[in-house]
């Protein structure tokens, strides 16, 4: 039998045998450039240059006939159409191993059994929120832990922040609010002796955008010239002027706006207008879209009571 006209179609076909063999070899080049790719890029390589070599021992036996190197052809022919029978079922057993783990991923996700440490994380995330309430309280004159009004503890409950205005007197105190939120404390004339990392003689928070100032003494808005009480502010806080000013010691509570500066003192929840020891005052500050507002409630035997709200 004449081997050429066995492997005459071969012949015919050697170009596309070439063409196939090299676009192989780049794929296998293209993914040597990555680790994860070094295997399929030496299976590519080796597919392509047994393929190319094929084509070649054809395109050179052929006009001769000689049975040598066509007999390596198809040596080489053979090997390539092994491999990559391999290397096809090896793929498609990857592929189903991939969509059968997949579902099983999927199943367990839907019956709520992988995912429950993600959602518990979920859940122990602090929240993003568009808007924040920040509980205000000054002048409490404790002096030790236990006394502050349960009132004020539910009133506070849930709020993004805890600002006091000074004369906390105690730090347990300050450990106690900060318990249920974040807490900066003014200190006061009567926390001279009073240490704790949270007290300071003033603070400025920013919320939100908003500049929240927090001091104890201030005057009055409601008994000195505008103009006064914003170069006050702002030479209180270091030059910047603060959109929200906290500030307490006088026990009676109050809310101004002047100039677009919003100035709160919440009074003293114990110590109401520097009166005997009953159910005083406490305050709310609420942020949104870069805006602010005041609310000041009074304590009552059954919670709060809303008695003035000014906006900036």
């Amino acid at each position: 039998m004449d081997l050429r006209t066995v492997t005459l179609p071969l012949y015919e076909a050697k170009k596309w045998m070439k063409l196939l063999g090299g676009a192989l070899v780049g794929i296998g080049v293209l993914n040597a450039l990555t680790i994860v790719g070094l295997f399929i890029a030496w299976l590519f390589l080796w597919l392509g240059m047994l393929l190319w070599q094929a084509a070649s021992q054809i395109d050179s036996a052929f006009p001769q006939g000689d049975e040598i190197p066509l007999s390596i052809a198809f040596q080489k022919l053979r090997r390539f159409f092994v491999v990559s029978g391999i290397a096809v079922l090896v793929h498609l057993i990857v592929v189903v191993l991939v969509v059968v783990a997949a579902g099983v991923v999927g199943l367990l996700g839907l019956i709520g059994v992988i995912d429950a440490p993600y959602k518990v994380a979920a859940r122990r995330q602090p929240p993003t929120r568009s808007s924040m309430r920040i509980g205000l309280i000054s002048d409490t004159h404790l002096t030790k832990r236990g006394q502050l009004w349960p009132q004020v503890f539910d009133a506070f409950a849930g709020v993004d922040a805890i600002l006091h205005a000074g004369d906390v007197w105690v730090p347990d105190a300050i450990d106690e609010l900060a318990a249920i939120a974040p807490v900066h404390v003014a200190r006061g004339n009567g926390d001279a002796g009073v240490a704790h990392e949270r007290l300071r003689e003033t603070w400025l928070v920013d919320f939100q955008g908003v500049a929240v100032g927090l001091l104890h003494e201030f005057p009055s808005p409601g008994r000195r010239p505008a103009g006064f009480v914003l170069a006050q502010a702002g030479k209180r806080f270091g030059g910047r002027q603060p959109d929200v000013v906290v500030y307490g010691h006088t026990h009676i509570e109050e809310i101004h706006s002047v100039g677009g500066v919003l100035f709160a003192n919440p009074g003293s929840p114990t110590l109401p207008h520097n009166k005997s020891l009953r159910l005083g005052t406490i305050g709310f500050l609420a942020v949104r879209d870069g805006a602010a507002s005041a609310e000041l409630c009074q304590l009552t035997e059954s919670g709060t009571v809303p008695i003035a709200r000014a906006e900036s």
